[in-house]
This record gives C-alpha cells, structure tokens and sequence, in this order.
C-alpha cells in the first residue's frame, strides 16, 4: 500500500510539474506566438504554445489548393493571437482576415503578421484595397516584384504587409512586395541546398529579353544567354521559346551573392558533334548554307550547330580573293566535300562544289525546316502512318514524329481506337506539339495533352515496332479487325 502511495504521489507530482511547466508564457491579444502542433482535428489543429491549454487554429489555413493538410503533429508553427479569455481558451492565426481584421490591424502591424484584403479598384498611383471595413492604399511599385498589367489584380484576394496605420486603421498603407521578397528570399535558401552548377532542371519560360531568356526554376529566375540557346548560330529567341514553355536547361554558373544563375538551354539537348564523326567523313558530300563570310573564309552550316570552314585559297577559284564575300554571301546555299575533320577540335575543313545550285537551295529549305523540329515548336503536319499505338506525322522537312495514342486527347474506353481512326485518318493535316527529340526520334503530342508515364513507356516499344519492321507508308492494318472485335465486346 505504501509503495503504491508513492507511486501515486509521484505521479501527482510530476503532473503537476509538467502542468507548472506550461503556465509560464502569458498570451494576449495581438501578441504573435509560436508552439508545436500536437493533436489535428476534423476543423481545428491545436498547439502547443506552453500555456495551460493548447491554443486552436482553424485547420483550414493549413490546406493547399487540393484541400490536403500540409502540416502534420510535431510541427512548428507561429500565428497570431486574436482571443484569450480568463477560461484558458486562446485561438490564433496565421493571418488576418476579413473576420478578424477590425480588432487584430494594429497588432498585425507591430507583429508585422500578414492581412488578407481585397483589390477593389485601380486608383491614382496604386490600388485602393480592403481589409474587413477598412480601406487601404497600395502603391504599384509595392503590389508585385515587377510590373504587371494592373487589371491582373483587381478583384483579387491577396496578402499584404501592413507598412503604415495611423488614426485607428483611417490611413493604411498596404506592402505586398516585401512579403513577396521574404518568400522569395526563403526559395532561393532552398535552391541553394539542392542545386549546383551541371545540374539538369526543369523551368517555364518567364520573359524573353534582347540580351537572353529569364527561365523560373522554382524559387528564382536563371538567365539563358542569346549564346546557349541553341546549337545553331545567330538564333532569335523567339524563334527558340515562348513564354510559360516548360523546358529543360542545364545551370551554367551560380553566383548567389549576387543572386545570378546562368542555365544552358542547348547543353540540355544532345550535342549535334557527337555523331557528327560518321557523317562528314573526307571526301563526302553535303548541301549547306553559308552563314558568315571574313577575310579568311566562309564558315557553312551543315546542320543546326555543326559549321564547316571553307578557307579563302578554296573560294576564288583560281583568282585572289581579299574576303570570302567576294566569292560568296550569307545566306548562298552551297554543295560541299570535305577534306578533313577534326573530332577533338570541332573543326571540319571543306572545299565548294557548286554554289547557289537549284538542288542545294532545295536542301538549305529542307535544313531549315528541320531545324524548326525542337522541344515546345507547335508544328503543321500530315499523317503519313497509322498504327495501333499511335500516329506517325510528317513535317514539311521530311522529319516524322510519333503521337502515340496516350497524347491524342481522346476519350478513355473501348472506342478509342475508333476514335483516332476517325480524327487522325492516313493523309489528314494536323498540329502538333513537338514534346522531345533524340537524334531522329521525334516524340509530339497534340497542343496541351500530356501522356501518363506508363503510355510513355508504351511509346518506347512503339518506335522499338515501328522501326523494326513497319513501313512509314503504311495503313492502319489490321485496324478494322481490331475494331470489329472491340465492337463485338461492346455488343456482349
């Protein structure tokens, strides 16, 4: 009996230490707390915040778009307290909200905690915006980190910081930039943890400039030189990206003290040298275009990336020449052969077979359709084969590329095979999207649909058929059995 009125006054007292132990912090109204999350309800998540009771927080303000709790138990979290009473009930907030804006504004801005208001209307030199029954002032330069078109704004529920209250809430001056900032600051903290320079990242095209393409990767924006664009020379960079593609670059150089991230978006594709050696053997022949002329040769573009030079004592012909212009202009579609190339030096030494020749134009239009084959490129196209997995199309240059079945947009279920037949009969002309190229594999995709990653596996196997043995020329086949038997599975 005794050692078990021990154990129970032990237990009492180590309760009562431990309840001692969470009176120590006194929470008021406006006061901006933090604590541990130990339990998460249907609607409520309570906190820790070493108070005798655990202070409540709507859980609400805790989910993402897709309604899913990004918070678990354990978790730290801060807020702002908007109600304690003498019973021990204390609920806070993250931010304040039209519901709590009238009582919590002054507080919200000596913590500096977050407010949720409304753009309601463009006005001189800003936005006027409302906060509960309060109106506030935001100038342009402070609702966005750039300058957008105004109209993108308005209507808009938004978080702002509270720069300037006075005469009770009367005069409110709203900041959204510097919250912006800190949320920015807190990425780019992130990045520096799980980047480094030759990684290989996906970013969306922000902004096209004259000096280079701004590519979001996530937290910050890196910038892609006019020079690392592209393989092929004097590109334009409208010609290569447009703004919100989602593309895959290469980082270049880091330098995070000044906040610089250089990418490659042409280090990303495959480098147009590495089979380049079987190609432009001595003594082969190819059409190219040449593409600059200087004192002591032409320079001709082969393919897109790959330049040969044809040294001046090989232009005149028998006559001296002071400049290859004399002989040649950019843009002249030439015949060549090649005298000699060199792998570890990128350099191929070539000599002029027939200039401006009606079969060499012919093949310079070919290149330059070509070229325009490249990942995000919206494309016209015919259908030249149908197959069971797919449609294969082919581009004014002569290339083809595979939509396969699972980037259609078609309707799942038995008729889908019917379904292409119909919208993607042999011959019909179509626009696609070019969603990746690996040397002559052409992988595209109609406007906005994307594959699951199974279907794309499936497309590996497709092209592993298609070049084992299927002819480009081909019908559908045996397309009208297989609809038949799906039919006939209908019916049953």
């Amino acid at each position: 009996m005794t050692d078990e009125k021990m154990d129970f006054g032990a237990m009492l007292a180590q309760f009562e230490k431990g309840h001692t132990s969470r009176t120590t912090t006194r929470i008021e109204a406006g006061k901006k707390v933090s604590g541990k999350i130990t339990r998460i309800g249907a609607e409520t998540v309570f906190v820790d915040v070493n108070a005798p009771a655990d202070a409540l927080m709507d859980k609400v303000e805790f989910l993402d778009e897709a309604g899913l709790c990004m918070v678990k138990v354990g978790d730290s979290v801060e807020g702002i307290c908007i109600h304690a009473d003498e019973d021990g009930e204390i609920r806070l907030t993250k931010r304040v909200n039209a519901a709590t804006a009238d009582s919590a504004l002054s507080e919200a801005f000596q913590a500096r905690i977050p407010v949720e208001g409304r753009v309601v209307s463009e006005t001189k030199g800003g936005f006027e915006v409302t906060i509960g029954s309060h109106r506030g002032f935001c100038p342009y330069s402070q609702i966005d980190l750039g300058k957008m078109d105004a109209a993108l704004y308005l209507g808009q529920k938004l978080l702002f910081l509270i720069q300037e209250y006075s005469e009770n809430g009367r005069r409110l001056v709203v900041n959204r930039r510097r919250l912006l900032e800190q949320e920015q600051g807190k990425l780019l903290e992130e990045l520096k943890t799980r980047i480094k320079s030759g990684d290989r990242l996906e970013g969306t095209v922000k902004k096209i400039m004259p000096f280079g393409v701004f590519v979001d990767i996530g937290g910050t924006d890196g910038l892609v030189p006019l020079s690392e664009l592209a393989w092929k020379r004097d590109v334009k960079a409208e010609d290569v990206v447009t703004p919100g593609q989602k593309v895959q670059v290469v980082v270049r150089d880091i330098d995070w003290e000044r906040k610089r991230i250089s990418l490659s978006l042409r280090a990303a594709a495959a480098d147009p040298w590495d089979g380049a050696g079987m190609t432009y053997v001595a003594g082969s022949r190819h059409f190219g275009t040449v593409v600059k002329t200087l004192d002591f040769g032409a320079f001709v573009e082969l393919e897109p990336g790959v330049e040969g030079l044809i040294p001046i004592s090989k232009l005149g012909r028998g006559r001296r020449l002071n400049h290859a212009g004399e002989a040649v202009k950019e843009g002249d579609p030439l015949e060549v052969l090649v005298e000699n190339f060199d792998a570890e030096k990128h350099r191929i030494s070539l000599s002029v077979v027939s200039i401006n020749s009606e079969e060499a134009a012919a093949a310079a239009e070919q290149a330059r359709q070509n070229a325009a084959v490249v990942p995000g490129a919206v494309l016209d196209g015919i259908v030249d084969a149908l197959k069971e997995f797919g449609a294969f199309i082919k581009f004014p240059g002569g290339r083809s590329g595979l939509l396969h079945i699972s980037r259609m947009g078609l309707a799942e279920g038995p008729g889908r095979l019917r379904q292409m037949h119909g919208a993607f009969g042999s011959g019909k002309e179509v626009k696609v999207e070019v969603v990746s190229v690996d040397g002559d594999r052409v992988s595209i995709s109609v406007p906005g649909v994307q594959a699951k990653v199974s279907e794309e596996e499936a497309e590996d196997e497709a092209y592993t058929e298609y070049q084992r043995n299927l002819h480009p020329g081909s019908s559908l086949g045996n397309l009208g059995k297989v609809l038949g038997a799906l039919d006939n599975l209908k019916l049953d």
